[in-house]
């Protein structure tokens, strides 16, 4: 594709990354919600949401370093999916789960860990299981106690639909 029908488009870069960052954080979240419509624990979704991210760098590392590339380049991607995230934490803290620590810290936390496990697994330099204990780390930092948040991680991940994806 030339530069010139790039720009029939997209009046900049950042315009283009914009719209980038808008469909992936979208799409992504949307298939994510799919698989976890049936689970009602804000903790478990997050969890799930969390894991689905890291299963990414492990499954495909380029397409989860193009996604942390692409969160890092552009604010968009975190309003794509800041509201999930903060709609299945705020449940949890409903549900006595999750300790208030303050909207824009939780989405730091939560945001910010896992695109730094992201990068970390999708280079090869993570070390067995770190996934399993990045999520951990987070549901515990967001009030979890540790044997819950453990039995939240024994759950296996619920398959996408095969119609969200």
């Amino acid at each position: 594709m030339s530069p010139v029908t790039v720009y029939n488009h997209f009046r900049s870069e950042r315009e283009l990354v914009d719209a980038v960052g808008t469909w992936v954080g979208d799409t992504f979240c949307q298939q994510i919600i799919a698989s976890y419509a049936h689970v009602s624990s804000g903790a478990e979704r997050i969890s799930i949401g969390c894991r689905r991210f890291l299963w990414l760098a492990e499954y495909s590392p380029a397409w989860a370093l193009f996604v942390a590339d692409v969160a890092a380049a552009t604010t968009t991607f975190m309003h794509q999916i800041g509201p999930y995230v903060l709609a299945d934490l705020h449940l949890g803290q409903e549900q006595g789960d999750f300790h208030a620590v303050g909207d824009a810290v939780a989405l730091d936390l939560v945001s910010g860990t896992i695109l730094q496990s992201i990068r970390r697994m999708a280079t090869g330099g993570a070390p067995r299981n770190h996934a399993k204990g990045t999520v951990m780390a987070i549901l515990c930092a967001l009030g979890q106690n540790r044997e819950k948040a453990r039995k939240v991680l024994r759950r296996p991940l619920p398959n996408i639909p095969s119609e969200a994806s």
